[in-house]
Formats: C-alpha cells, sequence, structure tokens
C-alpha cells in the first residue's frame, strides 16, 4: 500500500555570498530593511513569532530575544550576537517599551 503523505520539499539555502549580498543591498535601500532581514537571519524566527517582537521582548544584558508567540504557541529564548544586539539597542533607542520591533509604515 502507497502512503499518501507528499515528498517533504528541500529548503534551498542562501550561500553565505548571497546572504552577504542581500544584507548589502537592504542596508542601501531607505528605511529598516537591512536590520529587518539581518533580525531575521541571525535569529532564525519564523516571520509569525518576527512580527509580534515588542523592544520589552529584547533582554539587551543577556544577547536573547523572547519569542512570546511560537509554532504551536509556545515560548521559548533565541540568542542574538552581540553585533545584532547593539544595532537593535541603538535603533530602539527612546522607543517605548510595548512597541514592536518594526512597526508597518503604511
Amino acid at each position: 500500500m502507497k502512503s499518501s503523505k507528499k515528498p517533504r520539499t528541500v529548503i534551498q539555502h542562501l550561500t553565505p555570498e548571497e546572504c552577504k549580498k542581500l544584507l548589502e543591498y537592504a542596508y542601501r535601500i531607505k528605511g529598516e530593511r537591512g536590520l529587518m532581514i539581518k533580525t531575521l537571519f541571525f535569529t532564525g524566527c519564523r516571520v509569525n513569532e518576527f512580527i509580534n517582537i515588542k523592544k520589552e521582548h529584547i533582554y539587551f544584558d543577556e544577547r536573547k530575544i523572547f519569542i512570546e508567540k511560537g509554532k504551536r504557541g509556545k515560548q521559548r529564548y533565541v540568542p542574538i550576537p552581540q553585533f545584532l544586539r547593539d544595532e537593535l539597542k541603538t535603533y530602539l533607542d527612546g522607543k517605548p517599551k510595548n512597541a514592536y520591533l518594526f512597526e508597518n509604515s503604511q
């Protein structure tokens, strides 16, 4: 009897060089796209997790981000590298504690 399951799709990952080019391009574009993409790359967050991150979820001293609504409703922490922590801290300086990491400007 044949299985009715579909074969798993193989995800094509960007090479390190492709990642570098994408980030360089994103930082040249007006707005926060570079930091957004860098944050996604270096946290491994899913988009639905990413859009719910608030300033209060970022623990700068511990270099981690709290994911309140993860896959299947689970909560977790994701580590962030020092350079990303520093950039996020500068970017969020002066914003209210309950502000979303990136607000939709449209």
